[in-house]
């Protein structure tokens, strides 16, 4: 989990009252995305007794933040549609009840994984020389030949991101003082990076009413063999399934309407293939 500082004292500057940015208002406009990658983000509340909300802002490219989420009162939340291969970088403000939102939070990154990457978690014994501050993780695509490292700090585990399908990794842990001088490496570990089946994204279009009490309407071209889910959610603490298909043998254009008013007069939809 990707986490946040806390954000500070907001309203001491009249530089820092920007307009919060609602990003999907069903009641309007409506949005849909491949589901994608997806981050989790926390943060810490902020002790200023006027914040009653908090929004995620985030984008391609570090400082310039071209996407919002706002979360209610919630401390974390989860961005979805995130596209492969792609750094996106995160900060938070909180705003209180005329709107008025702080300054942001310290900036986060995440590496959404390119198409065909895995993941690989290794753990390790803590090493017993109280003279050791940190850990740093080792790994290569050839046996003793460790191009890439992540620093683990005092963790004895880390997850290793990016891995490609049916490669094979090799990995060593070392151990370092407060100098920053390593021990010699642990034994290697090698592993094979298992071979997933993948769907191209269905191009899913989205078609709002035009009237109070309209369906929201989704069509798209399957692929054969496919189970397609259509899921909503108001908050991104939960989603509800709206619709689910059965494979067919051959390619159709499928369609559904969403009847369903929502108390908030938002909702947000991913459509999953299974």
């Amino acid at each position: 989990m990707v986490k946040i500082k806390t954000v500070g004292k907001l309203f001491g500057s009249i530089a820092n009252r920007i307009r919060v940015v609602a990003i999907v208002c069903l009641a309007t406009c409506c949005s849909a995305a491949w589901s994608g990658q997806n981050v989790s983000l926390a943060w810490n509340s902020s002790p200023d007794a006027d914040v009653v909300a908090y929004t995620v802002h985030y984008g391609v490219a570090s400082g310039v933040y071209s996407s919002s989420l706002n979360v209610g009162n919630h401390t974390s939340a989860t961005v979805p549609g995130l596209q492969d291969g792609t750094t996106y970088y995160f900060v938070v403000s909180a705003s209180n009840a005329a709107g008025l939102e702080g300054g942001p939070s310290n900036e986060v990154s995440f590496d959404s994984p390119a198409p065909g990457a895995q993941s690989a978690t290794l753990s390790w014994n803590s090493s017993p020389d109280t003279s050791v501050t940190g850990y740093i993780l080792h790994y290569g695509r050839a046996s003793g030949v460790y191009d890439s490292s992540i620093n683990a700090g005092e963790n004895t585990t880390a997850t290793v991101q990016g891995l490609q399908e049916g490669a094979t990794y090799y990995f060593v842990a070392t151990a370092r003082n407060a100098a920053g001088v390593e021990s010699a490496p642990s034994n290697e570990v090698a592993y094979q990076v298992g071979i997933d089946s993948h769907s191209a994204a269905p191009r899913l279009q989205l078609t709002a009413g035009t009237q109070p009490g309209d369906p929201t309407r989704f069509n798209f071209l399957s692929s054969p063999n496919q189970t397609y889910e259509l899921q909503a959610t108001e908050d991104f603490q939960s989603r509800t399934t709206l619709w689910q298909t059965l494979p067919s043998a051959t390619s159709q254009v499928l369609e559904f309407a969403d009847r369903d008013a929502t108390a908030s007069g938002m909702r947000f939809y991913r459509l999953m293939v299974r």
